[in-house]
């Protein structure tokens, strides 16, 4: 975190001279949200345009690696193939901050997961979202709090908190049916036992 800390600063103070910004590796639970296990970088030019278009601060960003890895939502992207939104627990005046990661990105003759874009959701947006069944997992404990800290607590709060209950559902039926096939699979591909007579 410390070198990601690092080249912010710089970037801000207008001294950044690289053509990626490292941000962090992803870790158990992005690796399981199906994140490639490459470097989450952002190029930028892409993070000057942010900015600028979005209102982003150094104080909303400098936390990217703790909180990438520990998003309180995860959407499936609907207009990148294999890419997720991570709704974090910072905001900006747009509403909740959204990091979009572009996986398999070639940046400097390497792969990388690409910060594509990092802008603010409302409850409205994220909502429409999770009724295209986009929402892939959500912790509810921390959502409710964010919201309940933005004083935002409406049927359309609690409308995305109850989808968030379904998705949470639908991968622990998910996750049950996968350990389930390998103990049937792990049986069917274990040899018999010889015994002596």
């Amino acid at each position: 975190m410390s070198n990601f800390l690092s080249q912010l600063r710089q970037f801000f103070a207008g001294k950044f001279s690289g053509n990626l910004i490292d941000v962090c590796m992803p870790k158990a639970y992005l690796l399981s949200m199906g994140l490639p296990n490459m470097p989450i970088c952002i190029r930028p030019t892409t993070l000057r345009a942010k900015v600028k278009k979005h209102g982003l601060t150094s104080e909303m960003i400098k936390y990217l690696p703790t909180d990438l890895n520990n998003p309180i939502m995860v959407f499936k992207s609907d207009i990148y193939t294999g890419g997720l939104n991570l709704i974090v627990g910072r905001v900006n005046a747009e509403g909740l901050l959204c990091v979009c990661l572009h996986p398999n990105r070639k940046a400097n003759k390497i792969e990388i997961n690409e910060i594509a874009s990092i802008h603010g959701r409302n409850i409205e947006q994220l909502g429409l979202w999770a009724n295209l069944g986009l929402l892939i997992d959500g912790k509810r404990e921390k959502t409710e709090k964010v919201l309940q800290w933005l004083a935002v607590t409406s049927a359309k709060s609690e409308h995305l908190l109850s989808k968030i209950d379904e998705a949470n559902m639908r991968l622990k039926t998910e996750s049950a049916k996968g350990k389930e096939e390998n103990n049937r699979l792990g049986m069917a591909c274990t040899p018999e036992r010889k015994t002596d007579k």
